[in-house]
């Protein structure tokens, strides 16, 4: 199988998307290929079921599209990890991640003697390899979404450095999918009330 349809396949896999959603991604990147990522509805809905263009199927619930003004496309940041472009929103610490990283959100307490920075790399190497995003790459709510799901794209869980853009609540309200982690670095034993009921892990 060439790489870009492993690519596909597995990512069709890890979505759970069903034959036709399936087929409604594979129809909306190849637009997106042909510089035309904008697909009338009705012009997709003759080739896959409804449901799977802008319904309750299971490519709308996985979060890879979005309609806009009677159109549907592929999310640009899933069309750039299909592209086999670098990140954006994230920075890649490592090589590879450990397979017993356990998913969900969780805190990490942090010396606030250090800079927060160099805890969140230290707890990334622990990992094998994490996506660390703080407020410079992923300042607005839209943003810190596609960053964690450029680590998700690529297998790579997410360390997470607060800031005044990144507050606790924006940290504690992101989509988070049921298979993957993301670690909030928090230089303070003293949780913020929107994340103290995390689970926490040793720094």
């Amino acid at each position: 199988m060439p790489a870009m349809e492993r690519v596909m396949a597995d990512l069709v896999r890890r979505a759970g998307l069903s034959v036709d959603g399936g087929r409604a991604l594979m129809l909306l990147y190849g637009a997106w290929v042909a510089g035309e990522p904008r697909v009338a509805l009705a012009v997709a809905a003759r080739t896959v079921a409804w449901d799977e263009v802008a319904g309750s199927g299971s490519l709308p619930r996985a979060g890879l599209t979005e309609v806009v003004d009677g159109r549907v496309r592929v999310r640009s940041v899933v069309a750039r990890f299909l592209d086999g472009a670098t990140v954006e929103r994230v920075r890649v610490h490592g090589s590879t991640p450990r397979p017993d990283v356990a998913p969900g959100r969780q805190l990490a307490p942090v010396s606030p003697d250090l800079p927060v920075m160099t805890s969140a790399r230290g707890l990334a190497e622990r990992m094998g390899a994490a996506a660390i995003v703080d407020e410079v790459r992923a300042r607005s709510a839209a943003e810190l979404a596609d960053a964690i799901d450029e680590a998700w794209l690529r297998g790579l869980p997410v360390v997470a450095v607060p800031g005044a853009d990144l507050d606790a609540q924006r940290l504690a309200a992101a989509p988070l999918r049921a298979d993957h982690a993301l670690v909030i670095v928090w230089p303070d034993e003293a949780a913020p009330v929107a994340l103290e009921e995390l689970p926490r892990i040793e720094s």
